[in-house]
């Protein structure tokens, strides 16, 4: 059991792995509720794999491993008591072009007026290091203060 303030409220909350795989596991959360004094299920967080919290910027990030080569990531706030999506990274599963070649669909999407809208999307080779130029441009939203140049 881990003991969290996962809504940020500041009132402690816990939650415990409920289901793992081999790459990606899930939680079940329990949330302190001041209006009946006692926890409540949390099934909007129980969603997350692999969530990770962050006090300072009040962000709730979470990792879905597909296999080695691609996962998805988001990065969530809560807007108005909800969590919400404000920004999505897919690392696409390799697929191979008329060459022979190996690569990635890169996309992101950012939460721009109320939704997510997709703000990059580019195919490139896949390397081991994730490494080249559209790399770079990539791994550059993962700054959340990054909006695009």
């Amino acid at each position: 059991m881990t003991i969290v303030d996962a809504n940020f409220d500041g009132n402690l909350d816990f939650y415990y792995i409920d289901n793992r795989g081999n790459a990606n596991y899930y939680c079940r959360f329990w949330i302190w509720d001041i209006q009946t004094e006692s926890f409540v299920e949390s099934y909007e967080l129980n969603e997350l794999s692999i969530p990770q919290f962050y006090e300072e910027t009040k962000i709730v990030s979470a990792f879905w491993r597909d296999s080695a080569v691609s996962s998805e990531t988001r990065y969530y706030k809560y807007i108005d008591s909800k969590l919400t999506s404000i920004r999505y990274f897919d690392i696409g599963y390799p697929f191979e072009n008329e060459y022979g070649e190996h690569l990635h669909t890169l996309r992101v999407e950012d939460f721009i007026d109320g939704e997510l809208v997709e703000v990059f999307n580019k195919d490139t080779l896949v390397t081991e290091e994730f490494s080249g130029e559209i790399y770079d441009e990539f791994f550059r939203w993962w700054d959340l203060n990054y909006y695009g140049e």
